[in-house]
């Protein structure tokens, strides 16, 4: 970001400090180049990393706002700091904090309102899939995807009322796997497909379902049938075709 706006004198530091590159005193000395490791700004202490960015006294009694809103955060880093360096040294957060682990992602399923919807399924109405991100949909580390089929129910011309839970079925769950939007939407198509090829009593009887998504991904895909195999849902649209 520094780069972007023309800040490249920070943006080169940065980099420094992400790598690690920064020599405070103790490193010189430890290297034969100096020959006092003590801080040439409070005189007091050795200047090692930890020191440099928070421990040195004269740097906590700087006015530069940055530091001033940071200072509350130098008992932690003190306590912290040899176990992460990464993270209080470099700026750099580790990855168990922002990634989840494979093992937390399963896939699940429910009947909407907790509901099945084999009883109320109408096979001339249409139905309606959708694929979410979550509330960490933007950030592709931390998303956990959900998806849905429904069909919607008639609401009595008697009832003046908001929509309701129950005045659906359908289902829903989350998936195992890459965590994608359009991944998600697919599984709600599979799991519609699979829904309705146990079902005995729709064998004897034609008829065409509508069935709606807001996905290019899966509409896409759903024409070329099994020909799609590439990318995240290459192995859903195998499976679909």
């Amino acid at each position: 970001m520094a780069a972007q706006k023309g800040k490249v004198d920070q943006a080169n530091l940065l980099t420094t400090i992400l790598a690690g590159g920064i020599w405070p005193q103790s490193r010189k000395c430890d290297e034969g180049l100096i020959e006092e490791a003590t801080c040439p700004n409070c005189l007091t202490e050795s200047q090692d990393n930890f020191h440099l960015i928070w421990g040195c006294s004269k740097l906590q009694e700087c006015e530069h706002p940055a530091i001033k809103k940071t200072n509350h955060l130098i008992p932690e880093a003190r306590a912290s700091y040899k176990e992460l360096p990464c993270y209080w040294l470099r700026g750099i957060t580790p990855k168990s904090w922002t990634h989840r682990k494979n093992e937390e992602l399963v896939e699940s399923m429910r009947g909407v309102a907790g509901r099945h919807p084999k009883d109320e399924f109408d096979p001339c109405k249409g139905t309606y899939l959708d694929g979410s991100g979550g509330i960490y949909s933007s950030d592709p580390r931390a998303r956990a995807v959900g998806w849905a089929w429904i069909q919607l129910l008639e609401v009595p011309q008697h009832e003046v009322r908001p929509v309701r839970e129950d005045d659906a079925i359908g289902q829903y769950g989350s998936c195992e796997g890459p965590q994608t939007v359009p991944r998600a939407e697919l599984t709600a198509f599979m799991k519609f497909l699979m829904f309705l090829y146990p079902r005995t009593d729709l064998l004897d009887i034609t008829f065409m379902q509508n069935v709606y998504t807001d996905s290019q991904a899966v509409y896409d895909g759903f024409c070329a049938s099994y020909k799609v195999r590439h990318g995240s849902i290459g192995t859903y649209g195998h499976s679909s075709g």
